[in-house]
Order: structure tokens, then C-alpha cells, then sequence
């Protein structure tokens, strides 16, 4: 075999298992995002989330797509509560941090069609399958800015098209939040001022700039938000709630 073949033969492996990686990491991705959304959804309507009932579920929507199954009751994928116009708040006391990794709530920019969980923390581990809260930084329902972070290629590759007004919403279990877009930014990873607390509930997210950049990107997209509605739940955030056992590594 010449050489210019087998240069050819080691590009082509070392493309089929670039492809490879990249369709497992993103499968993971949508499994997690798909079990643990299917998981919040129960628990907001006080229902059991067993993995038996979310495969018999999921089966079901599978024949109905392919036409196998006739079924009159519509089931929606994402639960929107209609929140009431703000109301005077004062200091909302604060809670304690919930566990790393934990399930923090969902995050979704209709306009954007961004539809995504947030765990706590920001590890590899968890932005590889979700949005992360950023440890220290107030949480849902408190005052002071909330931050998540997202991964640019990933859940936060629709950032790049966002506008000043367009609306965020964080449903928890214990109430939901919606957030207007006020300003973007770019800035450098060591500006952590973009995260201070604030006197007022807003929300800040964090991906990585050049969208587009080959590599490690240099600079850090911010997106600024205040909230605008809440509506509060009885449903306290339990310290000890962990990621549901889902397929995530």
C-alpha cells in the first residue's frame, strides 16, 4: 500500500470516530434531557416517575408518530403555568445551596425554542447533559442574580440569537420565574462582576465566545435578564434531591 493510502485510511478512521463521539456525547445529552424533563414534569403534577412508566410513555408516543396508535388525549411536553403580573416583593430569605448536581429546574427562551434542565454545578460532567447553576449565585425565587451556564456548541447554541426583550422562563418545584432580556455582553472569564448579587432578581447566562470558535474560546457571551412575573409553589426545594437515575455516563 502506498503512503498517500494509508495517510487516506488513517484520516478516514480518525473521521468515523470523531462522528462516533460526537453522535454518543449528543445522545447522552438528549437521553438526559428527555428522562430528567419527563421526571420534573411528574413531580410538578404530583405524579410517581418510575423508569417503567416513562418507557411505556415514551413507547406509546413512538407508535402514535408512526401511526400505529390512535390516541385522543393530547399530552403536552412542556408544562407553561400562566404566572400572574409582579407583585411588591421584599428580601426573599435565602436557602441553602442544593447538592452538586441536584436538579435545580428547567429553562426555556420560547422564542429561541431553548428547552433544557439545570442541575447544579458546573463540572464536565453536568453541562455535557444540561444546564448548570453556578455555585454561589442566588437561586430561583431569591433576591440577587441567578447564573447558568451552557455550553455554546450544545443547550446554549441558540444564544447567538438572542434579542433585548425576549423572555426566559425557570420552572422549579418550587414556583416559576419569567425573565425579560435587558442587555448581552462579551467579557473575559476572569470578570466575575457579571455575577454579583444584585437587590433586585435577575438572571445572568454564560457560554463561551466565538460561538464559532475552533477550540477552547477565549471570551465568555453573557446574557443580562430581570424578572418580570413569579408564581410560588407550597413545594419546598428538598436538600437531599439528586438527579434522577437516568443514563447520563
Amino acid at each position: 500500500m502506498s503512503r498517500l493510502g494509508i495517510i487516506e485510511k488513517a484520516l478516514l478512521v480518525t473521521g468515523l470516530a470523531a462522528v462516533d463521539i460526537w453522535l454518543l456525547s449528543n445522545a447522552d445529552k438528549a437521553v438526559y434531557q428527555a428522562w430528567q424533563g419527563w421526571v420534573f414534569d411528574r413531580e410538578v403534577q404530583g405524579q410517581p416517575a418510575t423508569v417503567d412508566a416513562f418507557v411505556v410513555e415514551k413507547r406509546e408516543q413512538i407508535e402514535r408518530w408512526l401511526g400505529a396508535r390512535e390516541d385522543s388525549e393530547s399530552r403536552p411536553l412542556v408544562r407553561v403555568p400562566t404566572a400572574p403580573p409582579p407583585s411588591a416583593r421584599g428580601s426573599v430569605p435565602l436557602r441553602r445551596s442544593p447538592p452538586n448536581d441536584a436538579l435545580v429546574g428547567r429553562l426555556t427562551i420560547p422564542r429561541l425554542r431553548v428547552n433544557a434542565m439545570i442541575r447544579e454545578g458546573v463540572g464536565e460532567s453536568t453541562l455535557r447533559v444540561a444546564l448548570g447553576h453556578i455555585p454561589n449565585t442566588a437561586l430561583p425565587g431569591e433576591a440577587g442574580s441567578i447564573g447558568i451556564a451552557g455550553h455554546r456548541d450544545t443547550l446554549f447554541r441558540a444564544l447567538r440569537k438572542i434579542r433585548s426583550k425576549d423572555l426566559i422562563r425557570l420552572e422549579t418545584l418550587d414556583g416559576n420565574y419569567v425573565y425579560r432580556v435587558e442587555d448581552t455582553a462579551v467579557v473575559s472569564p476572569r470578570d466575575t462582576q457579571v455575577l454579583q448579587a444584585t437587590h433586585s432578581p435577575e438572571l445572568t447566562l454564560v457560554t463561551c465566545y466565538p460561538f464559532y470558535y475552533v477550540g477552547s474560546a477565549p471570551d465568555r457571551f453573557i446574557v443580562k435578564a430581570h424578572q418580570v412575573s413569579a408564581t410560588r409553589q407550597k413545594a419546598s426545594f428538598p436538600d437531599d434531591r439528586k438527579s434522577r437515575a437516568g443514563p447520563t455516563s
